[in-house]
């Protein structure tokens, strides 16, 4: 018997055959201990058990009668069973009567307690509801112990037994069936590597290292016609992956166009029932304040409430727009100032703002160009992005938005930023969607931003979002100065 080399495949082999063996036989006999202990263990307690059930229905009767005779026979009865090794009676405090097996007359049951070695049982005993004395027996597990012993001695002889005899079996037969034939596809591929495209597997049998080497043959071959054609597949694939970034972007595409034709029907739905109650409430505030004295302190209060009349009416005309739907009025374009707009929403939402308690800061360009827009549009967005800002700090301990105007070349760039939460980077590309809202249930529609990304389209604007977890969100919008 030649020496393994060190580093040849018959080592790990050799190696890994006999510990596969040794794994399976400890497999084997834990599973046999456990099974063995387990059963073992189990007619202990069932012993313990029928001693505790048989104790209740005689002792209790014997002890009533003061029948010793009947106690006595009781007791030597359980030792029929063979793992029961010490029984006590004892009423009050005195020990009626006791019996232990030869070998444990020493056995106390207060002195033991249920471990490795002894299982431990105590019972009162009961005679019409009323404690007449208490049953005690000791179970041992020494059998548990022996058979563990002869099953790992066992196990352990079988074990070095099947490894010598298989290390000897797997030598022989590997050396000639598996690592000759080996041997020589080493060699043909050693060829091959250094270019010889030409040769063959020099191996005829018909098991699987034949199958194999015939294998390897039609290998080459249609490595060869591949070489061929390699550069013209690369092409193929390029031009594929091309084609399934546009079908994806396309897919995209179709997608947000069915959430907003979902979303015209839905507003056009709601707008339409919206506009004749919004239409009868200005004729009644305008017919009001034809007939007040100017003077009156209500005065003022109808012309806000006709003022904020006239802006549900814009909002109304503006769902409208976004479903596709054009309104009876036309809109009309004009330039105007950003931070009049401003201005407008922070005296709408001025007890929002006192009673919340939020500090918000505009900061303006003193060389800001007006704007030409559609002027109850972009306050429906200002408002919208406004009212997400304070729903987001309100909470915080620091409430503070900020409001820059700066202008941008041939545009105007508006960035609204807060010092709330922020929203998870997971959910930033679908704050525009329709629909899509991080608030709670009943606190937010997911409309506002979808909405406000269509006006500032019109206005042939951008608008973006960026926000971080626990820094804030901040909405960048860019608007051009002429339309």
């Amino acid at each position: 018997m030649t020496v393994l080399s060190k580093n040849s495949i018959r080592r790990p082999f050799i190696i890994s055959m006999v510990c596969i063996i040794v794994a399976i036989m400890l497999i084997y006999s834990t599973t046999v201990i456990f099974f063995m202990v387990n059963r073992i263990q189990g007619r202990i307690e069932k012993s313990l058990s029928e001693a505790c059930h048989l104790a209740q229905t005689i002792l209790s009767t014997a002890l009533w009668q003061f029948n010793d005779v009947a106690v006595e026979n009781f007791l030597d009865s359980l030792f029929m069973y063979e793992d029961i090794i010490f029984v006590k009676v004892v009423s009050g405090d005195v020990v009626q009567k006791q019996r232990a097996r030869d070998g444990y007359q020493k056995l106390d049951s207060n002195s033991i307690l249920s471990g490795n070695s002894y299982e431990v049982r105590k019972m009162d005993i009961q005679y019409n509801g009323k404690s007449i004395g208490r049953f005690e027996v000791i179970g041992t597990r020494h059998r548990i112990k022996r058979a563990i012993f002869t099953t790992i001695l066992g196990s352990g002889l079988l074990m070095l037994t099947l490894v010598a005899a298989i290390f000897i079996s797997i030598y022989f037969v590997t050396r000639h069936y598996i690592f000759k034939p080996l041997l020589l596809l080493e060699a043909t591929a050693g060829k091959i590597s250094e270019g010889d495209m030409e040769t063959e597997f020099d191996i005829k049998s018909v098991d699987e290292f034949g199958h194999l080497a015939r294998s390897f043959d039609h290998m080459l071959k249609r490595l060869k016609e591949m070489t061929a054609s390699r550069d013209e597949l690369n092409l193929q694939i390029q031009e594929r992956i091309k084609t399934s970034e546009k079908l994806k972007k396309t897919q995209m595409q179709l997608i947000q166009t069915e959430k907003v034709g979902a979303l015209g029907i839905l507003t056009a739905g709601v707008a339409h029932e919206l506009n004749n109650p919004l239409m009868g409430m200005i004729n009644f505030i305008q017919y009001a304040l034809k007939k007040m004295d100017p003077s009156d302190k209500l005065y003022t209060v109808l012309q806000d409430a006709e003022k904020s009349t006239l802006d549900c009416i814009n909002i109304v005309g503006s769902l409208l727009r976004f479903s596709r739907i054009t309104p009876s009025e036309r809109k009309e374009w004009s330039k105007a100032r950003l931070r009049d707009i401003f201005d407008s929403i922070l005296k709408l939402t001025s007890h929002r703002i006192k009673t919340e308690n939020i500090c918000i800061e505009i900061h303006q360009n003193p060389d800001t160009p007006l704007i030409e827009m559609v002027r109850s549009d972009l306050q429906q967005v200002f408002l919208n992005i406004l009212g997400n800002a304070m729903d987001a700090v309100r909470d915080r301990q620091e409430k503070k938005i900020t409001i820059d105007i700066i202008p941008d070349h041939d545009a105007v760039l508006i960035t609204v930023t807060d010092t709330g939460n922020g929203i998870d980077r997971k959910d930033l590309p679908k704050v525009f969607d329709p629909f899509f809202t991080t608030k709670p249930v009943g606190k937010g529609t997911g409309l506002g931003l979808s909405v406000s990304m269509g006006i500032i389209q019109d206005h042939k604007g951008h608008i973006k979002c960026s926000s971080e977890i626990g820094a804030g969100t901040s909405v960048e919008i860019r608007l051009p100065k002429e339309q």
